[in-house]
């Protein structure tokens, strides 16, 4: 039984990773500059 993706759904899932990801590195640069 495969699962088929909403193409729509995985288009919100790949934004949501690549927000978060965005995220973390400007905490991490943050956290640089205060050094």
């Amino acid at each position: 039984m495969a699962i088929q993706l909403d193409p729509n759904y995985s288009m919100a899932y790949n934004n949501k990773v690549i927000t978060s990801q965005q995220q973390l590195t400007q905490q991490i640069l943050k956290l640089i500059k205060q050094r």
